[in-house]
């Protein structure tokens, strides 16, 4: 039977004598006591004696959490019983846990925000320790030997500005699935012989804490390290933002179920082996911010990238086989969605613009050959798979209201020439919209270009992210106006700079697009089409200020040039994909229909699709 010594708010006391009455409490504690819970957040001064626990030899849990200054005796802290499976004592105000304590039993050490510097003199074995908390003890200089651990699960050393390096003089723990250094900027060297497992789905023991998004690396704002982590096993998620390291090797291969690596401000990073495009499982690469890093690797095998990130870098070429990138994207399980950030990537040279330029286009087009149905069917699984995602990691790509998205952002100043409607400003006259069953299709989305720049008196611009808005505008016979669908795409979030014109090119096709145009075809048959005389199409971008409410850019930054085109996709019951080439079969007679009602899609040279001039 367990006995509980809890002391917390609800027993808190006006006189402020807390030091006093903690200490005797403790003193009567009994071998019965099994489990102390220790939650003060107003006291200013607490008093522990060195001997507190020495009577406690069944105490399990100890779990002390005080906001104010916690002072032991002139001798520290002389015992803590050898039984402890959970110990949780924040802001642990020693050096050292005590000489006399076996941690044999510790399942669980959480020493956060505390002064120590080791946790023990010599050498300890802890064979059920599996969660080692020390986040933030910035005095903390070496942990165990990882071999000395072989039970840990989760490791997390974040902001331990003290730590060199970290020992594994034989095997590492073989179920570590969650090692997080991030902020350790003095780290210079870790063992090689990482192996990180996967996430176990159910666990047998009481954990008080969790990892819920999978195996994770982390060793963000590590500055001293130059070298590229040799780990492996069943990393999912390698997080290296602001680290020193200065090339991503051919052993990247090895991670074979990583699915996210952020190098986001890496700015020695010069070089990324085409090793990388082994990785099959990776959705999302983060380079922003990687100075040095000129050149992107040849992608010569298909990959099912969603989210690439090479803004702020030297970046002056990427290769034609880019386009392997979004080969696997149509296949069973692929929510068709994907975003490149080529923000103020001013070296970009044309041949590189080409072929993003293409890889854009032959991504509507494998779209618009699969059909009605199979893009449906794209909705529900974007929807599904998306909705699972981080929020750091997905918000992007993550579609409320069931859509498929592409985009693109890079410096520019023209619109591509195959956009059938295109202007100066934010807005455009077109034709009325409908769906043409017999020759293109069903309207399922659009095509969105714009130019963007800022106006005159700005010479740089900060924003937290940009969304691009767009509503249609149809008027009828009796000269009567309306907004008869509105729709929105996100280019980019987080914060950005702007300083010179840069073009967002994307495209969504969405189940509301879809089933508006369907309606819609009602409405003009029950009206006739005589009715209305045209449609407008109204641009404007936004984006969120320091609280997270959205704002108009207008006042600081402009549409300078707008294209729109609607995207046509036939109703097709039975459609192949050919997964090496991503040829459609099935659809000839309405592909070349298609093409014979709509301008060309493919531009071969850069300088017909985009004015390029100083990139």
């Amino acid at each position: 039977m367990w006995s509980v010594f809890w002391l917390g708010e609800a027993s808190s006391c006006a006189n402020g004598l807390w030091s006093l009455s903690i200490g005797v409490g403790l003193r009567l504690g009994t071998e019965a006591v099994q489990g102390i819970f220790l939650y003060m957040f107003d006291l200013r001064d607490v008093q522990l004696g060195s001997q507190v626990f020495m009577k406690m030899y069944n105490l399990r849990t100890l779990v002390i959490k005080i906001y104010g200054e916690v002072h032991l005796h002139n001798s520290g802290l002389d015992y803590l019983p050898n039984g402890l499976r959970y110990l949780h004592w924040e802001s642990y105000p020693l050096e050292v846990l005590p000489s006399s304590f076996n941690p044999e039993n510790l399942v669980e050490l959480d020493l956060s925000y505390s002064k120590i510097k080791q946790l023990w003199e010599g050498r300890k074995r802890v064979p059920k320790l599996k969660w080692l908390k020390l986040y933030h003890c910035k005095n903390l200089i070496g942990i165990p030997d990882l071999s000395n651990i072989p039970s840990a699960e989760i490791i997390n050393l974040a902001c331990c500005a003290s730590l060199i390096e970290i020992h594994s003089s034989r095997e590492c723990p073989k179920n570590l699935h969650s090692l997080q250094l991030e902020g350790c900027e003095n780290l210079s060297s870790f063992p090689s012989n990482i192996h990180l497992s996967e996430e176990p789905s159910s666990s047998t023991s009481v954990v008080l804490h969790s990892s819920r998004n999978g195996s994770k690396f982390s060793l963000s704002c590590c500055y001293s390290l130059t070298k590229f982590p040799q780990i492996s096993g069943n990393v999912k998620r390698l997080d290296l933002r602001g680290s020193g390291v200065e090339e991503v090797p051919s052993t990247i291969h090895i991670l074979s179920k990583l699915e996210s690596l952020d190098m986001e401000g890496c700015t020695r990073l010069k070089r990324i082996s085409k090793s990388i495009c082994k990785l099959k499982s990776l959705d999302r690469l983060n380079l922003w911010g990687c100075w040095k890093l000129e050149s992107f690797p040849d992608i010569l095998e298909r990959m099912k990238l969603k989210y690439l990130n090479l803004g702020e870098t030297a970046i002056k070429e990427l290769p034609p086989s880019i386009g392997n990138l979004n080969r696997l994207e149509l296949c069973p399980g692929g929510s068709g969605s994907f975003y490149f950030n080529f923000m103020n990537c001013l070296k970009l040279n044309r041949k590189a613009v080409s072929n993003l330029l293409i890889f854009f286009q032959d991504s509507i087009q494998k779209m618009q050959g699969m059909g009605t149905e199979k893009i449906i069917s794209l909705f529900n699984v974007s929807h599904e798979v998306t909705s699972q995602l981080p929020p750091y990691h997905g918000r992007l790509l993550k579609t409320p209201d069931e859509e498929v998205k592409g985009t693109i952002c890079l410096p520019g100043s023209e619109i591509p020439e195959w956009f059938s409607y295109k202007n100066s400003g934010s807005s455009i006259n077109i034709p009325v919209l409908r769906n043409d069953c017999a020759r293109s299709g069903y309207i399922m989305g659009f095509e969105v270009c714009l130019v963007i720049g800022l106006k005159g008196y700005y010479g740089e611009l900060i924003l937290s992210g940009i969304d691009v808005h767009y509503d249609f505008h149809i008027e009828t016979s009796d000269g009567h106006k309306e907004v008869f669908f509105h729709n929105s795409i996100q280019f980019s979030s987080g914060l950005i700079r702007l300083d010179s014109d840069h073009i967002l090119l994307g495209y969504n096709l969405s189940r509301k697009c879809y089933e508006f145009f369907q309606e819609f075809d009602t409405r003009l048959a029950d009206r006739g089409m005589s009715d209305y005389v045209g449609t407008a199409c109204k641009f404007n971008i936004r984006s969120k200020d320091f609280s997270g409410l959205s704002k108009n850019l207008g006042t600081h930054c402009k549409v300078k040039y707008c294209g729109i085109q609607p995207i046509y996709v036939q109703v097709m019951n039975s459609v192949s994909i050919n997964q090496d080439t991503g040829d459609t079969s099935g659809c000839n007679d309405i592909a070349e229909e298609t093409c014979e009602s709509h301008p060309k899609r493919i531009c071969t040279k850069a300088n017909q699709c985009l004015n390029t001039d100083g990139l």
